[in-house]
């Protein structure tokens, strides 16, 4: 059965939801990637709120109807491992060599790391599941 973990992060205050993605796709995820060797899960998926913008990536926004005021998180980062077992080896990896201070010491640059949440999740799945 897989391991899934989905994450609720959010961005530093004084970046743009554009400058938060450029950020974590072209700094952040490459030095994960770098520190996961041949552990890297099989699914890394980020999907990113754009709260902050008037128009999201479509050019349509549909605001919450609470107006966002209860969405506390810039990105919901989800993976997904084999096992518990591949989700210990990977975590073991990536501290490993210094690694956990580089991604601490990243993470900094552009998240507030005290609202960083996380929970092991089980999914279920109604339909073909070829839409994302």
């Amino acid at each position: 059965m897989p391991y899934r973990i989905l994450a609720f992060l959010s961005k530093l205050p004084s970046l743009s939801t554009s400058e938060f993605i450029s950020y974590y796709e072209t700094k952040h995820l490459p030095l994960i990637i770098s520190l996961s060797g041949d552990t890297l899960p099989p699914v890394y998926k980020r999907r990113y709120t754009h709260l902050d913008e008037t128009a999201g990536t479509f050019g349509v926004m549909i605001p919450p109807a609470d107006g966002g005021a209860g969405i506390d998180f810039d990105v919901i980062t989800e993976l997904v491992f084999e096992s518990l077992e591949a989700y210990q080896a990977w975590g073991v990896r990536i501290a490993s060599d210094g690694g956990g201070e580089k991604i601490v010491e990243d993470e900094g640059k552009f998240l507030v790391r005290e609202r960083t949440r996380s929970y092991v999740v089980e999914e279920f799945v109604t339909g073909d599941g070829r839409t994302e």
